[in-house]
């Protein structure tokens, strides 16, 4: 993990205004979030891992009062694992679900009897 401090600074005090540091914070989680920073990002072997509240003061600067927003981002490597077995798709096309001790599981069947089935569960490509 990487964590990550963005500091935002404004001297706009009107809350909810797009130059206030709420609304400044806002927009920064709403665009590292797009596809084409994520992507960018993946790229370059990092991925987003999460997003921390934004916490907001102020302090005064040559007599003016200034608003900071610190917002905690948390980056991590990004995933690299690439099944290259031959046949590998990029979906799980069959699962079966069997139980832990290796048996057929014990499903009810439309009477309300115990019946021993097999589940096939076939997720199809996006």
């Amino acid at each position: 993990m990487l964590p990550v401090q963005i500091r935002i600074e404004s001297d706009t005090q009107a809350p909810g205004t797009d130059e206030s540091v709420g609304g400044l914070a806002g927009k920064l989680r709403t665009r590292l979030y797009r596809s084409g920073v994520l992507a960018a990002l993946k790229a370059a072997g990092v991925a987003l891992n999460s997003i921390g509240p934004s916490i907001e003061r102020e302090y005064k600067r040559d007599g003016r009062l200034i608003a900071v927003s610190i917002t905690e981002v948390l980056f991590s490597a990004a995933e690299n694992d690439t099944d290259t077995s031959t046949g590998a798709g990029d979906y799980i096309a069959r699962v079966d679900v069997k139980s832990f001790d290796g048996a057929t599981p014990t499903l009810l069947g439309e009477s309300g009897d115990p019946t021993e089935e097999q589940v096939n569960v076939t997720i199809p490509p996006e």
